[in-house]
């Protein structure tokens, strides 16, 4: 009776990962966040790289 209850327990925590992968990939498919059309630090930052930085790719402003 535990195996089964094990299993079970097993199988829905399986189950409901996939679900949230699936859903967010569903998700991702429909296009860009809404976060991207903020004014992030994170994206000041991005798009302020010297041209000499390690971070810096051709291509990429």
């Amino acid at each position: 009776m535990r195996l089964f209850i094990n299993i079970f327990i097993i199988a829905v925590i399986v189950f409901l990962a996939a679900v949230i992968v699936y859903k967010s990939f569903k998700k991702e498919q429909q296009g860009r966040c809404a976060a991207c059309d903020l004014d992030c630090p994170a994206k000041k930052l991005a798009t302020n790289l010297p041209k000499n930085s390690v971070y810096f790719k051709k291509g990429i402003k």
